[in-house]
């Protein structure tokens, strides 16, 4: 896991190659890499293996020896960066992957961030921060692509429900699963239960309402779906630290 939060900052940037057949090991310190390939070759990062073809893409961690097989000549794009602090938001970089429908979009980027780095080193480094960011999305796609379609189909409903009083077996039951295989898909994913989610949107329509409207309490919190006006005094209470009318006092 990496921080994707801030854009990278770029030590070395090349087109480079092997022109030599044989083995040949590397390790970055307090760098990482990513290597865009024009020609096949054997590559291992740490314990894993692939055989490289035109197109594909691999990522080194700082301190992970990479080790390359060639029978010919191989040629790349290759950039080093400081690695990234872990913040609130990390990404997940495949450590080889195919580019495919995204190989012209990614290898523009890759040659653009070149042409730019002498000159441009932050328009450069943004050209790179994007590739990064279009392998993590990928790989999260590829990860939960089942799962996202229930999750989003899921959040849909709970949505379009607000109002109401949302039961979990109601939503599992209009997206084809078990209550508890969707729960465990959907906190997979969101990071958090189904009923968790629901009652956190309930909360955060509730504080836009009281401090945005003159709708009153009661009518906020049947809107809502709460018909106890004193469960919802308690879940403002839970949530906020205050009681519905001290939310509306604040500006």
């Amino acid at each position: 896991m990496i921080n994707l939060n801030n854009k990278p900052e770029i030590t070395y940037l090349s087109r480079g190659s092997l022109a030599e057949k044989g083995k040949f090991r590397f390790t970055l310190n307090n760098r990482c890499a990513l290597h865009l390939y024009y020609s096949p070759c054997k590559l291992s990062i740490g314990d894993k293996f692939w055989d490289i073809t035109p197109g594909m893409i691999s990522f080194t961690p700082s301190g992970v020896e990479s080790v390359y097989e060639t029978q010919n000549e191989i040629s790349y794009l290759c950039v080093h960066f400081l690695p990234l602090d872990m913040e609130p938001f990390t990404g997940s970089i495949p450590l080889c992957s195919e580019t495919e429908n995204d190989y012209f979009y990614i290898n523009n980027l890759f040659s653009e961030a070149l042409t730019l780095w002498k000159l441009y080193p932050i328009r450069s480094e943004i050209k790179i921060w994007e590739i990064l960011l279009i392998l993590d999305s990928r790989n999260r796609q590829q990860e939960n692509s089942v799962m996202s379609e229930i999750v989003q189909k899921t959040i849909g409903i709970i949505e379009a429900d607000l109002g109401k009083s949302v039961k979990l077996d109601k939503i599992s039951a209009q997206v084809g699963v078990s209550p508890v295989h969707l729960n465990r898909l959907f906190k997979k994913q969101v990071g958090k239960s189904v009923i968790l989610y629901i009652r956190d949107r309930k909360m955060e329509q509730a504080q836009y309402f009281l401090r945005n409207t003159n709708q009153s309490i009661k009518s906020i919190s049947y809107d809502l779906g709460i018909s106890d006006l004193q469960a919802f005094n308690k879940l403002c209470k839970k949530y906020f630290g205050k009681s519905p009318s001290e939310i509306r006092k604040v500006v």
